[in-house]
């Protein structure tokens, strides 16, 4: 009986350990099932990336042909814009040289014009005074003829002298003037025997001085004692120009031999 008892403790103990060890089994099959899950997973995984792998595969390649093609490009059109730059260069070379005789010509230019200027304000003086000597001439033409016509049937001298122009207006018997000074002198004789002689009255006798006794004319013994002179001016003020004119131009001075 108490063998019995033991066999029946010993039959449940191993009933005990066998449900533990099917639970144990159980518990294994259930991850064993849940891995192949994953596993199958996994697996659908690894097949799509493979097949995409595929496809980025094939995608790869025809970029790196599109890249060959895209560099045989840049290749040729790299060597375009080295013959470009080259030409480039070689225009810049001429246009440097270009702009350089440019730049003498402009010097050659400036030159020119600056003597074609000078050139030109020499001709407009010259014309200037041409016209001036052209006037001048007019004006001692026009002061001839109204001379002679003022002369003629009024005085009548056996020989005519240029100082016979005093003796018409507004010179006769008139106060000598600075403006009258410079009217004359404005024509084509010279008139500076007259400088002493502004502020004097041009009498008949002050004309007929100049007309006997021509300074510019007169030879070496010709002239007289200038105190013999002084009966030429009775009844005109004697003014220091007067003075000054008998001592600087009737003086004689002897006559070399």
């Amino acid at each position: 009986m108490m063998l019995l008892d033991e066999k029946e403790v010993q039959l449940n103990a191993m009933n005990e350990e066998l449900n533990a060890m099917k639970e144990e089994f159980d518990a294994v099959t259930g991850k064993l099932n849940t891995t192949e899950d994953d596993l199958h997973t996994v697996t659908t995984h690894l097949n799509r990336t493979k097949d995409e792998l595929i496809v980025v595969t094939s995608e790869l390649n025809s970029t790196q042909g599109e890249l060959q093609t895209v560099t045989g490009r840049l290749n040729r059109a790299v060597d375009v814009l080295e013959r470009t730059r080259v030409s480039l260069d070689s225009e810049t070379t001429r246009r440097n040289r270009t702009e350089e005789e440019l730049s003498r010509t402009k010097v050659s230019l400036e030159s020119v014009t600056g003597r074609c200027n000078r050139t030109e304000e020499e001709l407009q003086r010259t014309k200037v005074s041409l016209e001036s000597e052209v006037t001048r001439s007019n004006t001692c033409s026009a002061e001839l003829t109204d001379t002679k016509s003022q002369l003629k049937g009024a005085r009548k001298f056996s020989n005519i002298t240029r100082w016979d122009i005093l003796y018409t207006e507004p010179y006769f018997n008139n106060v000598f003037s600075e403006e009258l000074l410079e009217e004359l002198k404005s024509s084509c004789k010279s008139w500076d025997l007259l400088d002493e002689f502004v502020g004097v009255n041009l009498t008949d006798n002050v004309i007929d001085h100049f007309r006997k006794h021509d300074v510019n004319k007169a030879e070496c013994g010709e002239q007289r004692d200038i105190f013999d002179l002084f009966d030429e001016f009775i009844g005109v003020k004697l003014t220091r120009g007067i003075i000054k004119h008998l001592r600087s131009n009737h003086n004689d001075e002897p006559c070399d031999d």
